[in-house]
């Protein structure tokens, strides 16, 4: 988990471009360390350790010994309005079988 980061060097970028590819990572792998993430990103532990506790400010991940986790946890659910646009198409293909199945009088809840 933590050491499966890649180690591609980046040019110098703004802490909100950081930001950004940090909190991706995090989501991506669940978990990563302060050394992979000053290796990927060139800059010392301190920059690490100020972009992780300004994420940690805003919620987006939990700053653990060595590195950081997501916030979410494993029990996350996205929130409905999320979910229910996910796979429309699908839904639509089930609704529709559902709906030939069914007789005119029947009510389906």
């Amino acid at each position: 988990m933590y050491n499966s980061i890649k180690t591609e060097r980046y040019e110098a970028m703004i802490p909100e471009r950081r930001h950004q590819q940090i909190f991706q990572l995090i989501e991506t792998e669940g978990a990563v360390s302060v050394s992979a993430l000053c290796q990927r990103f060139n800059v010392s532990e301190m920059t690490i350790r100020r972009d992780l506790a300004a994420l940690e400010q805003k919620g987006l991940l939990r700053r653990v010994q060595g590195g950081a986790v997501s916030a979410r946890g494993r029990s996350y659910e996205p929130p409905f309005l999320i979910r229910s646009g996910a796979h429309q198409e699908q839904k639509i293909r089930i609704g529709q079988a559902a709906a030939a199945l069914a007789w005119i009088p029947m009510l389906v809840f």
